[in-house]
């Protein structure tokens, strides 16, 4: 029996030593998972961290889409106030080219109007230096035709006084 009881014993020593290399390593495995999990909680600890970081990075990025939402709207704005301008600009446009062809046409008219006055001017010069010509003419005839008549008025008269004398010397030898 004792025997057995050796046996026995050796059998729960090695059972024992077993158990004590198993809870040994259940220690190393527990120690092991404690520094796991410390790493673990510094990790978590950084990764909040880094979480409240990323949360106030996009309150930032929302913030600045507002931003940008708000700024793309004051420039759509723009743009349309920016469009509607250029689109008066361009009917301005427009009524000037018409009213610088209406300018051009008239520009023409006036043009052609003064080369039509030129072309009468130069004709009243002419007609001007003609009717001075003829006035010339038409007194040295006139100015003939009554030195003519004066002559022949003057022949009259001379006849009637050199008879008036011959008579007035006749009647004094009388």
């Amino acid at each position: 029996m004792e025997q057995l009881l050796k046996q026995f014993m050796e059998k729960m020593d090695q059972r024992f030593d077993k158990l004590e290399v198993n809870i040994q390593e259940l220690r190393s495995d527990v120690t092991g998972l404690k520094d796991g999990q410390q790493r673990l909680e510094a990790r978590q600890e950084r990764l909040e961290a880094r979480q409240e970081s990323l949360e106030s990075g996009q309150q930032r990025l929302e913030a600045r889409q507002e931003s940008l939402e708000s700024g793309q709207q004051r420039l759509e704005a723009r743009q349309e106030k920016l469009e509607s301008g250029q689109q008066r600009l361009e009917a301005r446009q427009e009524k000037l080219e018409s009213g610088q062809q209406r300018l051009e046409a008239r520009q023409e008219k006036l043009e052609s109007g003064q080369s039509k006055l030129i072309a009468e001017v130069i004709e009243l010069k002419e007609g001007q230096a003609r009717l001075q010509q003829n006035i010339i003419d038409s007194l040295g005839a006139y100015t003939e035709k009554i030195t003519e008549h004066i002559d022949n008025r003057t022949d009259v008269l001379n006849k009637r006084v050199y008879r008036l004398e011959v008579e007035v010397e006749r009647i004094s030898r009388q």
